[in-house]
């Protein structure tokens, strides 16, 4: 009996451990991808709606943007900035009603495209080689040309 309850204890540790390992992962996956499109979404309208930028969100800067998605989030959520801070390269662009980020991670030869109008990720490059970093806003003006 008792070496019953001692093994059950310790599968239960071992389960409880390997979650809390996964749990916080900091990957670039379908996760992240809904994770950081989700977030931007949601802060764009905050923002939209802030005093600070009364429903026009044309001044603000990649910098402000990072300040604000740390002052934000909360729980695991925090995996998301610590990946966006991650990114080797980013562009970042916006106009009165949205924002646009695009984010180069070179380990994983991923170039991601995200529109914060929708909840959505809008584009996931995966290069298959990489001599250099692209150039990020040729990247992200090409895109931008395709969905006209």
């Amino acid at each position: 009996m008792k070496k019953t309850i001692s093994n059950l204890f310790s599968m239960t540790l071992i389960l409880l451990i390997s979650y809390s390992c996964t749990a916080n992962k900091e990957t670039i996956d379908q996760s992240f991808y809904y994770s950081f499109a989700s977030e931007n979404n949601r802060l764009k309208g905050d923002m939209f709606l802030s005093e600070e930028f009364n429903y026009n969100l044309q001044n603000l800067t990649y910098d402000y943007y990072l300040n604000y998605l740390s002052d934000n989030l909360k729980g695991d959520d925090i995996n998301i900035l610590k990946l966006v801070k991650n990114a080797d390269k980013q562009y970042f662009e916006s106009d009165s009603l949205t924002f646009r980020i695009a984010l180069f991670y070179s380990n994983d030869k991923i170039l991601l495209f995200d529109n914060a109008d929708t909840p959505l990720i809008d584009k996931v490059d995966t290069l298959k080689t990489i001599d250099k970093i692209p150039l990020i806003k040729d990247y992200f003006q090409k895109y931008k040309m395709q969905k006209k």
